[in-house]
């Protein structure tokens, strides 16, 4: 009876010592557990988030939220991804009916959207809104990426990628303040080359490359905004260097993409060779008029291309 009971007392005693062990290793990995939950960015709950201008499109794309998209509007529709959500309409023809219809918990609205009857309509429908004031430095660009992040709950994120921007155009000044500076403009090139086509003058996304890009807007100082200009009022010009936009097909449902810049070798259409630029590139627009967080890496793959090209004709 005695050994019995002493036997019945070293099990208890083991038992007991085992649950206090596997208690402490619990409350030890339970601590572990809620020290690395401390310095992670805890995930906030999913937004249902509308953009209306593919450079927010960009932020949101670039912070790991597209999930969260449910709908971007026409310019915004750029990859096979995008292309599936549906469209809110053109930035500067918004539909009211297909904003809200969508049910969004949050709207990222860019300066000059529109019309303004739609923006009061969706403002009356209590949605939470974000407006977005117009970019024109790294510095806007900056505290546009901060504030999308901020409010989409990934602020470290904003953080790192509001730092990868200005490194990236820290990159983009240094390169261009070495290389030559050259002489050129920008074409505007609607529907593929069948509609109608203008030049950039200034106070336009295009001037605005060209600055960056480290190229002299030949026509900048003629007239703002774009303007018709004849072949000949463009020859006058004896660029060293001419751009001709293209506008993607976003009504199209082909999810071909069409190269960011292409060397056109033959020059311009019916320029006598004699009066040909020395090197003519055709962008695509949704690339490079985008004044976002991708522009500075842009540019700058397409200054290396116009140097190369640059110093190969002379």
């Amino acid at each position: 009876m005695t050994i019995r009971l002493k036997r019945r007392f070293q099990k208890k005693a083991k038992s007991g010592r085992a649950f206090f062990s596997t208690s402490v290793l619990a409350l030890i990995a339970s601590a572990g557990l809620m020290q690395t939950m401390a310095f992670a960015e805890i995930e906030p709950p999913k937004e249902r988030v509308i953009t209306t201008s593919n450079v927010l499109t960009q932020v949101v794309v670039a912070l790991g939220k597209e999930a969260e998209l449910v709908g971007v509007d026409t310019t915004s529709r750029t990859t096979p991804s995008l292309k599936k959500l549906p469209d809110v309409g053109y930035r500067l023809a918004l539909s009211t009916e297909g904003i809200l219809s969508l049910k969004p918990t949050l709207i990222l609205i860019a300066e000059g959207a529109g019309p303004q009857n739609v923006l009061d309509q969706v403002a009356r429908s209590k949605v939470p809104q974000l407006m977005i004031d117009e970019l024109n430095s790294v510095e806007d660009i900056v505290a546009m990426t901060e504030k999308i992040s901020s409010a989409l709950g990934v602020a470290s994120r904003g953080e790192r990628l509001a730092k990868s921007v200005e490194t990236s155009a820290e990159k983009l000044q240094s390169t261009v303040a070495q290389r030559p500076n050259y002489r050129g403009y920008f074409i505007m090139q609607e529907a593929g080359g069948k509609g109608s086509v203008s030049i950039s003058g200034s106070d336009t996304s295009a001037d605005k490359m060209l600055t960056l890009l480290g190229v002299h807007n030949l026509f900048g100082s003629d007239f703002n905004n774009y303007k018709s200009v004849s072949m000949e009022g463009q020859m006058e010009k004896r660029p060293d260097l001419v751009f001709i936009g293209s506008r993607r097909d976003f009504a199209s449902e082909s999810l071909d993409q069409i190269a960011p810049f292409k060397h056109l070798t033959k020059g311009m259409k019916e320029w006598p060779a004699k009066l040909q630029p020395t090197c003519v590139f055709e962008l695509d627009m949704s690339r490079y008029l985008v004044y976002g967080i991708h522009i500075f890496d842009e540019v700058l793959a397409l200054r290396e291309a116009v140097d190369a090209c640059m110093t190969e004709a002379k």
